[in-house]
Formats: structure tokens, C-alpha cells, sequence
């Protein structure tokens, strides 16, 4: 019962679209037919700018952290089930009910589950996918990393493998969901971190 209440409760969370409730709020459209079509903090940016993207970055990231939080307060010694919140919080994000199942790439809730099981590898998991992204200019290689180093993180603090099956259907997952943007980076058409980030370019420059 514990794990369906888990799957459940993170799967409830992050339904939450942020970035979609954000766009009718502050243009009256669907996030989701603007920039590269999905609803999730960077297509924000594209679409309404950088303070809006930050903002629906930080509340998918919270999200997922509250979800894993509760689970943790009535479940503090079972792993397992942090993992599996997290991925339901992962799935909601993605695939939430009340929008046809067509929601976000997950990214953002992914390092919040990552920063509520364990500060240490929420913080390895995005500390070094925003050095990736800035350094390499690409938001996408940033999120490879997020993917790989959950994986590895999870592993050093020695986790088990059902938090290493949980991180790599969250790969998976992701990974599809950016087919795009491997086919645009392979084409090297792929939107660069420092276009839609004046500090960046400048530092470029």
C-alpha cells in the first residue's frame, strides 16, 4: 500500500503545471503551442522570458521536494519509497491527466525529488548539470548530466539498485522526451543557453 500511496501522491504533485498556468495567466495562451511546444521552465524563457522561467523552475523543482518530504515523514526509514514518489512526481510532470497526458520533459522535478531524498545528491545532480549547460551552452547536455550524475550520486551514497531502476526509467523517459532537441543538436539548431541569458552572451563575447 505504501508504494501505490507513494507513486500516487508524487504522481498528484507534479500534475501541478506551473508553466502552463503561468502562460494563460500572464498571456491567456497554452504553453505548450509556443516556442518548442511543451510546458515545462526553459520553453518559459523562450516564451515569456527569464523571470518567469526561473519561477516555474523553482516551483516544478518544489514541487517534487514536498511530495518526497511527506512521504518522508510517515515512511523516514523506507528509501524505496522516496524514489518512487519522486518518480511519480516525474510522471505527473510529464504526463499529467488534465492536459491529454502532453506536459513537460521532468528535469526540474527530478532535482527536486533528488534534493528531498538527499541534499547531498540533489545538490551533485544540479550543481553539475548547470555547469554542463553553462559551459557547453546547451541546456540539453545540462540535463544528460542531470539524468547520469542522479544515477551515479544515488549509487555513491549507496541507495540500491530499486533507486538505480527509478533513475534510469526517469532517463529513459527524459531521453524520448528530447528527441528534438538530439535532432536539432545534431543539426546544430539547438536553442544555446546564452540566447535567452544576456550575462551569458556577454561572457561569450
Amino acid at each position: 500500500m505504501g508504494y501505490v500511496i507513494s507513486l500516487i501522491l508524487g504522481y498528484i504533485f507534479g500534475c501541478f503545471q506551473t508553466s502552463y498556468f503561468l502562460g494563460k495567466l500572464v498571456k491567456g495562451i497554452d504553453i505548450r503551442k509556443h516556442g518548442v511546444n511543451n510546458a515545462g521552465a526553459s520553453n518559459t524563457v523562450m516564451v515569456l522570458g527569464f523571470k518567469y522561467g526561473l519561477l516555474v523552475a523553482i516551483l516544478d523543482i518544489l514541487k517534487a521536494t514536498f511530495a518526497v518530504l511527506i512521504i518522508k515523514r510517515f515512511f523516514p526509514q523506507t528509501t524505496n519509497l522516496w524514489y518512487l514518489t519522486g518518480l511519480g512526481a516525474f510522471l505527473g510532470h510529464c504526463f499529467p491527466f488534465f492536459m491529454q497526458f502532453r506536459g513537460g520533459k521532468g528535469t526540474a522535478s527530478l532535482v527536486g525529488a533528488a534534493l528531498a531524498i538527499d541534499i547531498r545528491v540533489g545538490l551533485i545532480t544540479m550543481l553539475s548539470g548547470m555547469a554542463v549547460a553553462i559551459i557547453t551552452d546547451y541546456i540539453f547536455l545540462g540535463t544528460l548530466t542531470v539524468l547520469t550524475m542522479f544515477a551515479i550520486s544515488s549509487l555513491f551514497y549507496d541507495y540500491g539498485s530499486f533507486a538505480l531502476l527509478i533513475a534510469a526509467i526517469m532517463a529513459i523517459i527524459s531521453i524520448v522526451k528530447h528527441s528534438n532537441n538530439i535532432v536539432r543538436l545534431i543539426k546544430g539548431e539547438e536553442t544555446q543557453v546564452s540566447n535567452h541569458l544576456k550575462f551569458l552572451k556577454r561572457f561569450k563575447k
